[in-house]
């Protein structure tokens, strides 16, 4: 299997953890949820550092320390603004940017989007999913983030055809970890798919 190391890209991996919903649906901040005693935050940061990144930085404007968006209610488009105006973008080559309501997903999964992201040095996301993806952090990246927030055109497949990702095929194995946690009957679907599978 496939390991994040560092001499494999050109600078250094970033995680980002995505965690500036509204959580309307689920009732309460899907970042407190728990399984087996891990809230969600901490699992996606835990599964951001077992892929190997470098640094972890959350995007939220409600968790202390987190990422602030510049300019709020944009979806996933806020954060990759608020990324693309961070002071230190600059010093990364990758990020992994992982939604904090997949719980399911492991580290072997990210870590395929890397080695993909490596070889067609583009930025790559599953077929179907435009989250999580693997982002290349440049300079083209931060200008056309910019222009997309000043246009309005906050749908994020707008980022991956300025990016020109690459959407690779979601091996099999690792399909059952594509569930999203939006409701309270998702997140009772999961944790019994988890509960199964740990």
């Amino acid at each position: 299997m496939f390991s994040a190391q560092k001499s494999l890209v050109s600078g250094k991996i970033l995680g980002v953890v995505l965690a500036g919903g509204q959580s309307s649906r689920m009732g309460t901040d899907k970042a407190s949820l728990e399984i087996r005693g891990q809230n969600f935050l901490e699992k996606t940061k835990a599964l951001l550092r077992d892929t190997g990144v470098d640094e972890v930085v959350v995007s939220a404007n409600h968790i202390e320390g987190a990422m602030r968006d510049i300019q709020r209610h944009c979806g996933p488009m806020s954060a990759f603004h608020a990324l693309a105006n961070w002071a230190k973008v600059i010093e990364f080559d990758l990020a992994i940017v992982m939604p904090i309501d997949m719980p399911l997903v492991d580290a072997d999964c990210l870590k395929l989007l890397i080695e993909k992201t490596t070889k067609t040095d583009t930025t790559c996301c599953f077929e179907s999913y435009p989250l999580p993806l693997c982002l290349r952090l440049n300079r083209h990246f931060i200008e056309k983030t910019n222009e997309l927030m000043i246009k309005k055109e906050f749908a994020i497949k707008n980022i991956l055809t300025e990016m020109s990702a690459t959407f690779c095929s979601l091996p099999e194995k690792y399909k059952y970890q594509f569930k999203n946690v939006n409701t309270p009957e998702q997140f009772s679907q999961v944790t019994a798919i988890y509960n199964q599978r740990h």
